[in-house]
């Protein structure tokens, strides 16, 4: 299996983008509205201004999500950009805020200006010179997923090996032997789409 550098992805907001921005909104009924939206990286969930309030949609309604060119899908109750799609699949990557190097961060006494209660739905920034430094970031991490007629499906090779079809089980194993095929790289995660 390949050896792909792993870049550490961050951000200086909780926000996939800087402020929030127009977002097509397709909801499962059919009907396709426009918000100021963004995607809170806590949980990858949609959150839109609406009445001068911002809220959080609730992902059960909502078929689809772009933003400009990126597009998104709920992925396992969370929004995953749509990378490619064939057919009935869809490969999706889910970007949300990596909790465990925050907390790992704040033991070491790095980074530490973040406040998380979960019971409350809260996730702060305790330092208000933060947002300011050039050295702040947020710690994220990106997963990857298939999604099978509206299932969310781990981009693993346990699950995948089990999904693919009878007649590509072959063409897999060979896949599985190159050096250089990675499962967290999407251009070869991409390649599993005439798999299903």
């Amino acid at each position: 299996m390949a050896q792909q550098v792993q870049v550490e992805k961050h951000s200086k907001t909780p926000l996939a983008y800087p402020e929030f921005r127009d977002g097509a909104i397709t909801f499962t009924f059919g009907t396709t509205k426009t918000y100021k939206a963004d995607i809170f990286l806590k949980d990858a969930s949609l959150i839109y201004k609406s009445g001068g309030k911002t809220l959080k949609a609730s992902l059960a309604q909502v078929r689809s999500v772009t933003f400009g060119t990126d597009s998104f899908i709920p992925t396992g109750g969370r929004l995953g950009r749509v990378i490619a799609a064939k057919d009935s699949v869809t490969l999706t990557d889910v970007t949300t805020i990596d909790m465990a190097r925050i907390e790992k961060d704040v033991e070491t006494g790095k980074n530490s200006s973040f406040l998380d209660m979960p019971e409350f739905n809260v996730f702060i920034d305790t330092n208000s010179d933060y947002w300011g430094r050039d050295d702040s970031y947020i710690p994220l991490k990106t997963e990857y997923f298939f999604v099978i007629k509206g299932e969310a499906v781990p981009a693993t090779e346990k699950v995948i090996k089990q999904r693919i079809r009878p007649d590509k089980k072959k063409d897999f194993n060979e896949l599985m032997k190159n050096r250089f095929w990675s499962w967290k790289d999407a251009g070869s995660l991409k390649q599993l789409l005439e798999y299903f």
